[in-house]
Order: structure tokens, then sequence, then C-alpha cells
């Protein structure tokens, strides 16, 4: 697994969906059922366009996960010094990135 939480068993939490830009993305937390650590996930694909189907997930602290909502998720995962990603966009290439999500 390419984050740093090495566990594989989660909660998730849904917490909506980010109309932002027409990605209509789904947002969750999910909760590292070993360790406890918080991620953000968030994926979405452009469903007229193969291969549009991408997907992102940042560590976040408690702090961040209480005041997280689907519409300010992407800003999160933006601010945050890097996150994984994925998915058919990236042709199933999972990498660390920074900064905007494309």
């Amino acid at each position: 697994m390419p984050d740093a939480c090495a566990h594989k068993h989660f909660e998730t939490r849904y917490l909506g969906t980010d109309p932002f830009e027409g990605r209509y993305a789904d947002v969750s937390i999910e909760t590292c059922t070993d360790c406890g650590q918080l991620w953000v996930r968030y994926q979405f694909e452009f469903e007229a366009f193969t291969g549009s189907g991408r997907w992102y997930r940042g560590e976040i602290d408690a702090a961040q996960a209480s005041t997280l909502e689907a519409t300010n998720a992407a800003k999160l995962l933006e601010s945050l010094p890097s996150y994984t990603a994925g998915g058919s966009y990236f042709r199933g290439h999972v990498h660390k990135r920074s900064g905007r999500l494309v």
C-alpha cells in the first residue's frame, strides 16, 4: 500500500458529493481499524469520457476531519504536503503527488 499506513482495514464514513467543476466527486473519511489513522478520499469520473476515473487519498488529523465537508475536501487535499492518486486517468498508476487535483 503506497500510503504511510500499512494497514488495509478501514471504516468508511461517506460525507457526500462535491459538485465543483462538474466533478460530482464522492467524498469520504476512512479510519484505519488497526492504527486509527484518518484519511480523506475523493473520487470521481466524467462518465462521458473513457479513462477519466481518478481517486485521491490523503492523511489527515482529527481537527481536519472534524471540519471536513464534501465541498471543502478538494482544497484540503491540495493543501496537504502530499497525497496518493490513482485510477484510470493515471492509467492505473498509483503515485504520490501534491498541489492541484487534475
